[in-house]
C-alpha cells in the first residue's frame, strides 16, 4: 500500500490584510459611534445653555425698562435663527413697541457672537382670570 502523503491547507496570504482592515474597522466603528453620540448631546447642552442665558438676559433687559409685563422664550432652531416668542398685551402699542425695541436692541448686542438671524413672533396676551 502507498501511503498518502499529507498536504496542509494552503493559507492564502494575500487576503490577511484585508481580514486585519476588516476587524479593526470593525472594533473602532463602536467607539466612533460613541463619542459622536456624545458630541452630538454635548452640542445640543451647549445651544440649550446659551438660549437660556439669551433668555435670560432679555428677560432682565425688558424688566429693568418696563417692568414685569411679558416673558419671552427664547430658542435657537436647529439650522435656523433663533426665535423668540413673546406674548404681548396688544391693547397697549406703547408697551409692545417698547418690549420690540428692548428686544432689538438685546439682539444687535449679540449680534458679533452670531450672525444667525432673529425671528419675533409675537401673540396676543391671556387676561389672567
Amino acid at each position: 500500500m502507498r501511503s498518502r502523503e499529507r498536504r496542509s491547507p494552503r493559507v492564502d496570504d494575500s487576503a490577511a490584510p484585508g481580514k486585519l482592515l476588516v476587524s479593526l474597522i470593525v472594533a473602532i466603528v463602536p467607539f466612533g459611534a460613541v463619542i459622536l453620540c456624545l458630541k452630538l448631546v454635548e452640542r445640543a447642552q451647549r445651544s440649550r445653555d446659551e438660549a437660556l442665558a439669551r433668555q435670560v438676559a432679555l428677560t432682565d433687559a425688558i424688566h429693568e425698562r418696563l417692568g414685569a409685563v411679558v416673558a419671552p422664550v427664547v430658542r435657537k432652531r436647529p439650522w435656523g435663527p433663533w426665535q423668540v416668542d413673546i406674548a404681548v398685551p396688544l391693547k397697549n402699542p406703547e408697551t409692545v413697541r417698547a418690549v420690540v425695541a428692548v428686544t432689538q436692541e438685546m439682539w444687535d448686542a449679540h449680534r458679533a457672537d452670531d450672525a444667525a438671524s432673529l425671528r419675533l413672533v409675537l401673540t396676543p396676551q391671556e387676561r389672567a382670570a
